[in-house]
């Protein structure tokens, strides 16, 4: 007998590894949910490793689901309520969409749908993270801590890199990877985030937002 989707759905959210859970994940086809367990299995690994070792492995994790997840369907999903705004115009903000969550607080996965002129602010980091393109394209804006002034200058390069699908970027806490993502262009962006901390604490204990100076 065939399973129904919503079977099928239930099955695979209940095969997750036991140290991650799923999050408003139920409508997600079959192979991303199936992409989802193999980045929580590879992330419960990576989140006991430290500095150059968990580097390596979160961006291998990220990396691998990058390359096989299509989140597409978050595009006409309202965010989450307790991550991210309703409204998709970019004075409202991007949309944030929670898709795991350790229960102890090691580590979440959230995608963020970006609309045409939606940036982040600029901020460094309360925590490590690391960040993907899945779908469309991003600019980031990277920026130099000055002790002195205590605040942010653009780096001496001065100018946007274009991140595409596909690319992997980390930073450690502090101020070594402030920076400014957004979608400057006229289609929607998808990108996946992993943060090293509970779910419930993203839209608080992530960003550090910072002064920038001309």
């Amino acid at each position: 007998m065939n399973s129904s989707p919503a079977t099928t759905a239930t099955k695979l959210t209940r095969q997750l590894p036991s140290a991650c859970v799923a999050a408003h994940t139920e409508q997600l086809p079959q192979v991303e949910l199936e992409s989802l367990n193999q980045l929580g299995l590879a992330l419960d690994v990576a989140v006991e490793l430290h500095d150059t070792a968990r580097r390596q492995a979160v961006h291998a994790a990220l990396a691998h689901f990058a390359a096989h997840a299509d989140l597409g369907l978050l595009l006409h999903k309202p965010a989450d309520s307790t991550t991210g705004r309703q409204d998709s115009s970019p004075a409202a903000g991007y949309r944030r969409h929670l898709l795991l969550a350790d229960p102890g607080g090691r580590y979440s996965a959230v995608a963020i749908v970006w609309g045409k002129d939606q940036y982040s602010p600029v901020h460094g980091h309360h925590t490590w993270c690391a960040y993907s393109v899945l779908q469309g394209a991003l600019c980031e804006s990277c920026f130099e801590w000055c002790e002195a002034e205590q605040a942010a200058r653009l780096n001496t390069a001065g100018r946007a890199i274009r991140r595409l699908p596909g690319e992997v970027s980390y930073t450690e806490a502090g101020h070594c990877g402030i920076h400014r993502l957004g979608n400057p262009h006229s289609e929607p962006a998808i990108s996946v985030h992993i943060y090293g901390v509970p779910g419930e604490h993203i839209a608080t204990a992530v960003n550090d937002l910072v002064a920038v100076n001309a």
